[in-house]
């Protein structure tokens, strides 16, 4: 058996040999040849690489934070999607029929969520779609998610907080100054605001001071998705050949142009601002975010599924 021969065997989609066996596999390569040790080991520690349908080669639920999936609570996308109200599941399904057909053309599929500020419901809707991508076996070469606003504030420290309760690693981080605060494809400062916590507009300067940036971590074995408010078309985000995901009706009735989409998806959610200061307003964020992630894991699994 020549060693090429045997890294076929050792591939997980081969029929050869089962995962179980795995483990025993790799003692009897390092016999024969280290390099193949450390190559296939490469494999499995990783995300994987997509395979000619688009799914990961690996396509089986990847390694997310526990705490996360106690969140959810339930993580099978089937049952998941039918406990959806008949409205919401009928959206799910909108989303990932255009989320299919755009990564049959090409790939990534780009999902950029948007709400008016990019301060709650669009960051925990990017979030929670690339984790459920991921945990399906969707690779970043397979979707990226992104999210804007028609305005820039910053990530509301209240959506940070729920997001920790949920089982995600937050940690404030530092963007490049060319990045904080731009707007060039937007070509008008004025877009960018203070957060709404503050009221009054503010200038690119004092963006750049109060819109933190935060590193969300949902699994050792993946990168960091990177939040901060910005919007939806600077150049942080994609500006053509991507999905629009409307997260607020006062966005998607104001903004009646999304520039460089393909597609745009009406998938709104209320908005917990309405709590702040309140004594239900963890409750109010909580309750918000964990609907933004049964839905995006109905999808993701779905789509996950669909291009097997």
């Amino acid at each position: 058996m020549t060693p090429a021969r045997f890294i076929n065997f050792f591939e997980p989609e081969s029929s050869l040999i089962s995962n179980q066996f795995l483990p025993h596999v790799v003692v009897l390569a390092s016999l024969i040849s280290p390099a193949i040790v450390f190559e296939q080991s490469a494999l499995l520690a990783h995300d994987a690489s997509p395979s000619s349908s688009g799914v990961s080669t690996l396509n089986e639920c990847t390694t997310v934070h526990d705490s996360i999936l106690r969140f959810i609570g339930e993580t099978d996308w089937q049952k998941l999607k039918q406990t959806l109200p008949e409205e919401r599941r009928e959206l799910v399904t909108k989303l990932v029929d255009c989320a299919e057909t755009r990564i049959r053309e090409s790939r990534p599929l780009r999902l950029t969520f948007i709400c008016t500020h990019n301060s709650r419901r669009s960051q925990l809707a990017q979030v929670w779609a690339q984790t459920a991508a991921a945990y399906f076996g969707l690779t970043r070469e397979d979707v990226l998610c992104f999210s804007g606003g028609t305005e820039a504030t910053a990530c509301n420290r209240r959506t940070v907080e729920a997001l920790r309760r949920s089982g995600f690693v937050v940690t404030e981080t530092s963007l490049s100054p060319d990045v904080v605060g731009e707007t060039d494809n937007v070509g008008d400062p004025a877009n960018v605001r203070e957060p709404d916590s503050v009221g009054e507009p503010g200038s690119v300067g004092e963006i750049a001071k109060d819109n933190v940036p935060y590193e969300v971590s949902f699994g050792e074995q993946h990168p960091a998705i990177e939040c901060f408010s910005k919007v939806y078309n600077q150049s942080h985000n994609p500006n053509t050949q991507y999905v629009a995901v409307m997260c607020c009706d006062h966005a998607d009735q104001n903004c009646p142009v999304v520039f460089g989409a393909t597609d745009r998806i009406a998938m709104w959610y209320v908005d917990p601002k309405a709590f702040d200061g309140t004594d239900r307003e963890s409750a109010a964020y909580d309750e918000r975010n964990l609907q933004v992630a049964r839905e995006m894991w109905s999808a993701m699994g779905e789509l996950a599924q669909r291009l097997q």
